[in-house]
């Protein structure tokens, strides 16, 4: 609810009700920088290194979640509520952007440039073709 007015009218449409009333830290979804960074420049980087095919991102992808959500067994309980990214607030998937980057460097000598570089390394790259 956006105003205190209208919060104020909805309590009172509960009276004599018997509620449920949960307070917490209000959370964002991941925002579309984020996803578009896992998509267009994480996934993308480290599937070249290792020699995935286009149409074989989705395969690392569930590897890299699978690895993130602490290697549960497939099939178990643990696996089928696995934390997916389309479920993620705006702190886990800086978390779990932050655990790739560290993954692929530690597990695979793969470097993916950070969100705030990746526009310095296109530019720098499109200012290297102008010049040719």
């Amino acid at each position: 609810m956006q105003s205190r007015t209208q919060f104020l009218d909805y309590i009172k449409t509960l009276a004599g009700e018997t509620v449920c009333v949960t307070v917490g830290k209000r959370r964002f979804k991941a925002h579309q920088g984020q996803r578009g960074w896992y998509w267009k420049v994480a996934i993308p980087v480290i599937s070249a290194y290792l020699g995935y095919d286009f149409h074989e991102r989705y395969q690392l992808h569930e590897y890299c979640l699978w690895q993130f959500n602490g290697t549960p067994e497939i099939g178990s309980d643990a696996y089928d509520n696995m934390l997916r990214t389309s479920q993620m607030d705006t702190e886990q998937m800086a978390e779990y952007m932050d655990w790739i980057m560290r993954w692929a460097m530690t597990e695979h000598s793969v470097y993916i440039p950070e969100p705030n570089e990746v526009e310095d390394v296109v530019l720098a790259v499109s200012k290297t073709i102008e010049e040719a």
